[in-house]
């Protein structure tokens, strides 16, 4: 609504908001809970619901139960009045997740890359329902699709969801 977009630094883990026009920084949120992600396992899919809570996953194993470290933020992650917590994200075995976005019934759709030797790439969509996320525990959705050789499978990024019509949308894998 107000034009403003988001964006999650990996390597340095911090989210920046944007003018729309890009030309400058609106504000910068570096909360505690994500200060400890190092190196390449910062933020790296970053989903806005309808709600206007934020999810945020990292891509790095970083909690005891061998879950990724996520967050949900109440509101816009660089106003100080939001709240957050963490949770854990169970990706299928071997995958990380690299985006999500929200579909038009509310479930959450979770792009889960895999990098292997000989394979290559491949790639899970995975749904998970937002509702089920919760302070400190892990949540596990449910695989809808695989992408593996003998599709053309690239280093899959991305994921964007066109509203074509109230009964048909579109979703892109950027890669």
């Amino acid at each position: 609504e107000t034009g403003r977009v988001w964006i999650s630094y990996e390597g340095n883990p911090a989210i920046r908001r944007m003018l729309p026009s890009f030309a400058r920084i609106d504000g910068v949120a570096r909360p505690s809970v994500i200060r400890a992600w190092k190196g390449n396992s910062g933020g790296e899919a970053m989903a806005r619901l309808a709600d206007g809570r934020f999810l945020l996953f990292s891509e790095g194993r970083d909690r005891a139960d061998g879950s990724y470290d996520a967050i949900q933020f109440s509101g816009d992650p660089v106003d100080v009045a939001t709240r957050a917590f963490r949770f854990g994200y169970r990706p299928p075995s071997g995958y990380k997740p690299t985006d999500a976005v929200q579909l038009p019934g509310g479930r959450l759709l979770i792009l889960n890359r895999h990098i292997g030797f000989p394979d290559g790439f491949s790639a899970k969509l995975v749904t998970l329902d937002p509702d089920a996320i919760d302070e400190g525990k892990a949540v596990k959705g449910r695989v809808i699709a695989t992408l593996a050789s003998p599709l053309l499978v690239d280093n899959m990024e991305g994921l964007a969801l066109t509203e074509e019509s109230p009964d048909h949308s579109s979703l892109t894998i950027i890669r």
